[in-house]
């Protein structure tokens, strides 16, 4: 690759600087779950003007509950109905004086539709750009990601995105407020099933553009609130979920099929968990339980499996009590475990899982819940249409779809909501999970439950892009050191070298024979010649030596 193309390749990005809160919907109140979050958000502010917009009525509630926290009294609801509204330099004056700005839940193609390319866009960009925090609940939330679900054709219901993948109500933009870059961000996560339409939101993508996301679905009454070092805290009820492709992902999306996308790194994040979005790491890791795996053969019985048959639920070694008695049985942490018959080792089944929607969040949920207290076992979630056939060394044959929540790559588990006094239900069924693995197998698809990551892959097949992952700078803008990070499924000779604007080669760092595995490498803004390089853009690259394979990412350096 020509270095001096890099600029072209790599177009010029919004760098974010401030704060973002996502509010996955539910509803707030005073005294409630909403008061740290929304304090939070006040003091990102500066207690400086919030103003909450809307497309439709904005709510004079929420400006008075943000100065309940020391917002400024000039806070204020502004309705931006058209755009013409939306292009008025009065609106933009307005939102620019703010500090805060928070976006109301409603329909993101009302937001979309009327301010996408408009003052309003510009003016929310800006505040965020000078350091001020954005928000959104709901539609809201869903549209400050880089990727973002339009609603475009109405909603998209997971049980129909289970299906079919490439359903048209599934339609995906990008270019608006682009506060998150990479990311995909969902609401009302758990309750409504959104699991099932977020993973082929995001293999719809990867097939499309052939760029990874990384897919967050925020539950009711929850928020992650994310700080200018792009740095997260859960504060609320339930549980966020962050779900990324990792090196050995295999992606298949056909029109009129179920979903086929494998090896995805599966978080989900309690109350009072503190999460580095940069590296995908828990900051306050002490509060957790950790887990290391240990390999041992497993013997088990063949077996056929049909997702219409309450039977199942007992086949695996834990069952799930009390799925279907209340649809708040997960949230107030009423679900119970109990032995299973133990004729499918180390496993939880979950059947029906789009039956009835009141208990989208208990069967969802009650799979992680049984991980979290049963570390190692494999979470199995079928269709009501679905069967699952396996054999005696524990391989199975997928008919129509399954997902499965692998725990044996976990690193860390646990229900620290139980012991924090902040937790607004300690008692909740929702459990951190970090670094399980998830995979949505379809028709046809192939899963060892023997094996530590689940899919059998043949690594002769893996496309390039699949083998080596760049992931981004962090921090980025940085002041000082900066790490550049990657990671290799093969031995590879890798080469990381630094270019400004120009293409000029900076600085070459050269790795050989390095087996698989993840990679960082610190960078203080030095040249070849050991000399600090002046402020402004820079890219690292990374290239593996006989191959075409190079990519590259912006980096900002400040001084």
């Amino acid at each position: 690759m020509n270095k001096l193309l890099i600029m072209l390749l790599f177009p010029t990005l919004i760098l974010a600087r401030g704060s973002i809160m996502l509010v996955g919907g539910g509803g707030e109140n005073y005294g409630d779950w909403s008061d740290l979050p929304f304090q939070w958000f006040v003091e990102q502010a500066d207690s400086g003007i919030i103003i909450n917009i809307d497309v439709d009525e904005a709510s004079s509630w929420y400006d008075d509950y943000f100065e309940s926290f020391g917002a400024d009294v000039n806070s204020k609801y502004l309705r931006i109905k058209d755009r013409v509204a939306a292009n008025d330099s009065a609106t933009y004056y307005t939102l620019i004086d703010a500090k805060g700005i928070f976006i109301e839940g409603g329909d993101q193609w009302d937001y979309v539709s009327m301010w996408k390319n408009t003052l309003v866009e510009d003016a929310i960009k800006k505040v965020f750009n000078e350091g001020g925090v954005i928000g959104g609940t709901s539609a809201g939330l869903a549209v400050l990601s880089e990727v973002f679900f339009d609603a475009k054709f109405g909603s998209s219901y997971p049980d129909q995105a289970a299906e079919n993948c490439r359903n048209s109500d599934i339609h995906l933009d990008n270019g608006f407020f682009d506060l998150m870059p990479g990311i995909l961000a969902d609401s009302h996560f758990h309750p409504r099933g959104r699991i099932g339409r977020l993973v082929p939101m995001m293999a719809k993508w990867k097939i499309d553009t052939g760029e990874d996301l990384i897919g967050i679905g925020v539950d009711d009454k929850t928020a992650l609130c994310i700080d200018e070092n792009f740095h997260g805290i859960v504060y609320g009820k339930a549980s966020v979920t962050i779900i990324k492709p990792t090196a050995n992902s295999t992606c298949e999306s056909i029109a009129g099929k179920p979903v086929k996308y494998t090896n995805l790194r599966f978080d989900q994040l309690v109350h009072g968990i503190e999460y580095d979005l940069n590296n995908l790491s828990v900051i306050n890791i002490e509060k957790l339980n950790s887990y290391n795996h240990e390999n041992q053969d497993i013997i088990f019985n063949e077996i056929s499996l049909n997702g219409n048959d309450d039977g199942i639920l007992s086949v695996g070694s834990v069952k799930v009590n009390r799925l279907t008695t209340s649809e708040t049985n997960a949230w107030y942490g009423n679900l119970t475990l109990s032995d299973g018959d133990n004729q499918i080792p180390n496993s939880v089944i979950i059947n029906k899982i789009w039956d009835n929607s009141d208990y989208y969040e208990n069967r969802f949920v009650g799979g992680l819940y049984a991980i979290a207290e049963n570390p190692g076992i494999t979470a199995i979630y079928l269709g009501e249409n679905s069967t699952l056939d396996i054999d005696n060394q524990g391989n199975c044959i997928i008919g129509h779809y399954a997902y499965f929540v692998n725990s044996r790559t976990m690193t860390h588990y646990g229900f620290p909501q139980k012991n924090d006094p902040t937790a607004p239900i300690p008692d909740s069924n929702h459990p951190a999970i970090i670094n399980g693995r998830l995979h949505f197998l379809n028709d046809g698809s192939e899963f060892s439950l023997q094996n530590t990551t689940g899919v059998e892959i043949n690594e002769k097949e893996l496309p390039l892009l699949q083998k080596i992952k760049v992931g981004q700078n962090y921090p980025n803008p940085f002041n000082g050191k900066t790490h550049l990070q990657y990671e290799i499924s093969h031995p590879s000779e890798i080469s990381i070298e630094i270019f400004d604007v120009f293409g000029k080669e900076i600085q070459c760092f050269s790795r050989k024979h390095q087996h698989a595995g993840i990679y960082d490498i610190s960078w203080h803004g030095i040249n070849q010649q050991g000399n600090r390089v002046s402020a402004g853009v820079y890219y690292f690259s990374v290239s593996e030596k006989n191959s075409d394979f190079n990519e590259a990412r912006k980096m900002l350096y400040l001084k």
